[in-house]
């Protein structure tokens, strides 16, 4: 349900998902966006839905975890990624399979990967997972490294948390909203990628609403947060936009999508497409309303404009480093 940019071409990509009707089984379908027109590329790739889509340093896309088309939870011992090529005038998309060996991260729904800087290897952030039911362990933190075609248990997180986001920038991992044990958060937690440990982001300012299922980008300075779902039991999509600062910490409320969404796919133009200095990110789908069955889901592709300009840089150290366990 989720694209990536492939910074070579340039272009978007969107894989999987949920058709909108009874009994909906997971797609296999890849279209990738370049310029303003879709193109339909393949249904070669695995039916899939819930997974995450992240981009290594060779241009390569990996679609990890998520539901199959047998409704079962997809291990993270077979990996899938998609290179896009570009034969004249069209794109095609060439769908390859990685097995893992040794021990991998549970079979989770609701985690989050994100892509470490440099391409380098690809970090799964909590979930719920499924085992033992005594021991579900969903708030564990795996790095997998491309070069080596192995994972790594890293030092676990604060809190077990599901249907969050995580993002990567100024060489931390920073982890927003979700479903925990207590119900929903709106807390900020941070991981530190030099020194390995954990630790809460003091944020000041009006926070946005506790919320699970919403969508998280860095660009810039920034860290911009759209939609998501407000209640755990009684669903409903909200259609705020907030960008967290990473030099102040301060939050800030932008304006409102159109409609509520939740689960949107987003990711930052690059600048090399944007002409004007402020942010720009890309928005597709989403589910429209959490009550409706079949799912009411949104077909729209937005651009999300902010009144921030993009500026590169350290941040200036506002919080503690965190220290490793």
């Amino acid at each position: 349900d989720v694209y990536k940019r492939q910074t070579q071409e340039r272009v978007y990509r969107l894989n999987g998902g949920y058709p909108p009707m009874l009994d909906a089984e997971p797609v296999s379908d890849v279209w990738v966006l370049d310029a303003e027109f879709w193109q339909h590329a393949t249904t070669d790739a695995p039916a899939m839905a819930g997974h995450g889509l992240v981009t290594s340093a060779d241009g390569r896309a990996w679609a990890l975890g998520g539901i199959g088309a047998d409704d079962w939870l997809r291990p993270l011992d077979v990996l899938t990624t998609f290179r896009v090529l570009r034969i004249h005038a069209r794109l095609e998309v060439v769908v390859e399979h990685v097995n893992v060996p040794g021990p991998v991260p549970d079979s989770c729904f609701g985690q989050a990967f994100v892509a470490i800087e440099g391409g380098g290897s690809i970090l799964s952030v909590g979930g719920a997972c499924l085992g033992d039911p005594l021991n579900p362990a969903p708030g564990q933190l795996w790095e997998y490294r491309i070069d080596a075609n192995r994972w790594h248990r890293l030092a676990d997180l604060p809190v077990a948390i599901s249907d969050h986001t995580a993002v990567e920038a100024r060489d931390r991992i920073w982890v927003f909203g979700g479903s925990t044990a207590g119900g929903l958060s709106n807390e900020v937690f941070f991981y530190d990628l030099l020194v390995g440990g954990w630790g809460v982001v003091p944020t000041s300012g009006q926070r946005p609403d506790r919320r699970r299922n919403h969508s998280a980008v860095a660009v810039g300075k920034t860290m911009v947060v759209f939609g998501g779902i407000r209640e755990p039991f009684f669903p409903e999509t909200v259609d705020d936009a907030w960008q967290l600062d990473f030099d102040t910490l301060v939050w800030s409320e932008k304006a409102p999508m159109p409609v509520g969404l939740a689960g949107v796919s987003a990711d930052a133009i690059p600048r090399q497409m944007n002409v004007s200095p402020t942010i720009k990110v890309l928005i597709y789908g989403g589910v429209v309303d959490a009550w409706s069955f079949p799912p009411d889901l949104s077909d729209r592709t937005l651009v999300y404009t902010s009144d921030s300009r993009v500026r590169r840089g350290r941040a200036r150290e506002v919080f503690p480093t965190a220290a490793a366990d």
